[in-house]
């Protein structure tokens, strides 16, 4: 298996920090394989939320300087847990992720909680459903989240992407379904509208060919969906859907194709679809190979 390692890059990031400065660093610890997943900036320090293997699957959380230089690098274990991103929290940060349920034998959605100097932790679980996942979340300013993320049938055999609202103690306000469809849906990530509603990023697998597809679930402040629209090319797969929203309230969608080329050669490319403010398709953007 392919070894994974934390990798940050960042190049300028700021231009209020001027202690700031371009670098590019890999961080390695304990021979393990190890995926940095989200980034967070504040003040002059950077916090990387990421996972490592080893003995099970761990949730880690690296502080480095404005240099890249590490000045606290933890991993916290639960059960085989995993771990999507996180942010700032009062005196400290949080994670979401999931861990493995014992007694569900599945998976379940948890919250982390750990201190600026990350040497205390508490964790929250919240039970969604069957094999739930959390897969991003927003921190609202009463210190609940708005959380979107996917689980399963108890035969693990679809993906169903929900969004909820849970309090700082992992109990569950409200949560709706977002599935559309009996096929897999993953969802990527859930971002604030500038209406106060939300917009939600990820793929669906096509029922005709087997391709993936993005997609867009635009939502309103208590999770109702308004719309929701599929963005795919023919015999491509587009893969990730990872969705941002623009200062003209439109939306882009930011992923990896893999298009068909000569005799069913396979080659994956970078991909952006930018849309207005109802989904309706403005332009793609496709880099291809040059040969």
């Amino acid at each position: 298996m392919k070894r994974l390692i934390t990798h940050l890059i960042l190049i300028s990031l700021s231009v209020e920090v001027s202690s700031q400065s371009n670098f590019h660093k890999l961080y390695d610890f304990q021979n393990r394989n190890e995926s940095g997943q989200g980034m967070i900036e504040t003040n002059d320090e950077y916090v990387v939320f990421g996972l490592s293997s080893g003995g099970g699957t761990r949730d880690k959380f690296l502080k480095a300087d404005t240099n890249g230089n590490v000045i606290f690098h933890k991993e916290f274990h639960v059960s085989n847990d995993w771990l999507f991103g996180g942010g700032k929290w009062f005196s400290g940060f949080y994670g979401f992720g999931w861990h493995t349920d014992s007694v569900e034998n599945a998976r379940d959605s948890h919250l982390f909680f750990v201190s600026d100097s990350l040497d205390s932790v508490r964790v929250i679980t919240s039970d969604f459903g069957f094999n739930d996942q959390i897969k991003d979340a927003i921190l609202l300013e009463d210190s609940s989240f708005i959380v979107v993320g996917s689980k399963t049938d108890t035969a693990f055999s679809e993906l169903i992407p929900f969004v909820g609202h849970i309090d700082s103690l992992g109990t569950i306000l409200w949560q709706k379904s977002i599935d559309s469809n009996n096929v897999n849906e993953t969802v990527k990530n859930i971002e604030t509208t500038l209406d106060g509603g939300y917009i939600v990023g990820g793929q669906i697998q096509e029922t005709s060919a087997g391709w993936e597809d993005k997609f867009l679930i635009k939502l309103d402040s208590s999770g109702t969906i308004e719309w929701r629209k599929n963005y795919g090319m023919k015999n491509a797969s587009e893969f990730v859907g990872h969705v941002t929203v623009c200062k003209d309230g439109g939306y882009a969608l930011v992923g990896t194709i893999t298009v068909v080329r000569q005799q069913l050669t396979r080659d994956a490319n970078r991909g952006i679809t930018k849309v207005d403010s109802v989904g309706t398709v403005s332009y793609t953007h496709l880099t291809l190979p040059t040969t």
